[in-house]
């Protein structure tokens, strides 16, 4: 963690015209909404659960008023510092957890309005004039680490619009990047009620159910959470597709995986770049359309579109053992047949996925491994020769940035020798 370097000021804040309208904090007992009205700040405090009783909701008067006082504070230094990204409002909340400001201020006429009633709740306003909030001695942080301040915003907030930031900004590694992909998949993260019930219906068989049966609880469920409004941050776009291509009917898989691709391609990363390769360079000559495919045909023909927590996941069965067997004597057409019926009937496992794409390699089928490839390393990544195949599969499909998925690769310490070896000969 970097050093956080303190000094004391004196200063008297006038406001700059870079402020944001409003910006907000969640306490543990209100959120405040801080907003600027010509000369006045004005903090709105409404009450996270409803109080009855007049002596309960004075008390909370006098708390709620010392807070919204020091978050006032806050928020003007928190200005004062200039932090150099666009989003700056939306990290208010954790400057105020982190800063450890002391300061005094003078504070004449703060006014309070009476109790109101705030949907559920009450909620009561504070107003001082800027002339008369005065900050006489600070300290505050003179520069901040922004990407230790976006995790932490995650961490506090646990939603898309978080993480989003988050990976635009830091463009993290692979691990990262899957670990928060399979946070929102396994329904952890925070997501509209719609997705959270979709999430929860028929778990471990949404594809199948998708492709084989007409379920009318889970087509209308779609039909909720895809009607909901979706921004344009590309992490949420992905996100919130994976989980409707995953579990939509036949007749809407493609749109939603028009708009998945869409939203891959803007995505920043390695990770998210090498699906996007794949889907660049899949094979559609042996696809039969949804009305007739399997789970094996929808992981090849839409590489990493499926959300992994709606899919049957299993230890290897019969299928898979028999399948070893003809890969030892290279009868790579049975083995696939194999594989398929594994993948098909029993479920899908991180050992198939990459005997698949094993195979697919020695039968000169890049394009066709390199699905399944993936796949296997999202379920895990430290699947014995599975990193040797990936490297493989991309210098035969010629991937442009080859060189950083091997320097990545060679970097973990946990690369079995086979890999390591394949690896190091491909990046000479």
């Amino acid at each position: 963690m970097k050093t956080i370097y303190k000094y004391i000021i004196f200063i008297c804040f006038f406001l700059p015209s870079i402020l944001p309208a409003q910006v907000y904090y969640t306490g543990d007992n209100a959120v405040y909404e801080i907003t600027i009205q010509d000369d006045t700040y004005v903090i709105k405090a409404e009450l996270l659960t409803d109080i009855v009783g007049s002596r309960r909701l004075q008390l909370n008067r006098n708390k709620l008023r010392l807070v919204a006082a020091d978050l006032l504070g806050n928020y003007l230094v928190f200005k004062e510092a200039r932090i150099g990204y666009p989003h700056i409002d939306e990290l208010f909340e954790v400057f105020v957890d982190v800063s450890d400001l002391n300061f005094e201020a003078q504070v004449h006429h703060f006014t309070t309005s009476s109790w109101q009633t705030c949907g559920s709740t009450k909620c009561i306003v504070y107003k001082c004039k800027k002339s008369d909030f005065i900050i006489q001695e600070s300290y505050y942080n003179e520069t901040l680490d922004i990407a230790q301040m976006l995790q932490l915003n995650f961490e506090r907030k646990r939603d898309l619009k978080s993480a989003s930031r988050l990976q635009d900004y830091l463009v993290g590694d692979m691990e990262e990047s899957i670990k928060t992909e399979a946070f929102f998949l396994s329904g952890r993260g925070a997501l509209e009620a719609e997705y959270k019930l979709l999430l929860k219906l028929n778990p471990a068989s949404q594809l199948q159910s998708s492709l084989f049966n007409s379920d009318s609880i889970m087509e209308g469920a779609v039909y909720n959470a895809g009607v909901l409004p979706m921004s344009d941050l590309p992490f949420e776009k992905l996100i919130k597709n994976k989980i409707l291509f995953t579990t939509a009917p036949i007749n809407q898989k493609d749109e939603v995986y028009d708009d998945y691709i869409s939203a891959l391609k803007k995505m920043k990363g390695r990770w998210w770049d090498m699906q996007y390769f794949a889907f660049q360079e899949r094979e559609s000559a042996d696809f039969p359309g949804l009305d007739q495919a399997t789970v094996f045909d929808v992981i090849a023909y839409y590489p990493l579109a499926l959300n992994i927590f709606g899919m049957n996941i299993v230890s290897e069965g019969s299928y898979y053992q028999s399948a070893l067997e003809s890969f030892s004597k290279e009868d790579f057409d049975l083995c696939i047949e194999l594989l398929q019926k594994e993948i098909d009937f029993i479920g899908i496992s991180h050992k198939a996925l990459n005997l698949i794409g094993a195979t697919y390699r020695l039968q000169d089928k890049p394009a066709k491994a390199l699905p399944f490839l993936l796949l296997a390393y999202q379920l895990n990544n430290e699947t014995l020769y599975l990193r040797g195949n990936i490297s493989l599969v991309l210098a035969m499909l010629n991937y442009p940035h080859i060189d950083e998925v091997n320097d990545w690769f060679l970097k973990q310490t946990n690369l079995e020798p086979w890999s390591k070896e394949q690896i190091q000969a491909n990046s000479q």
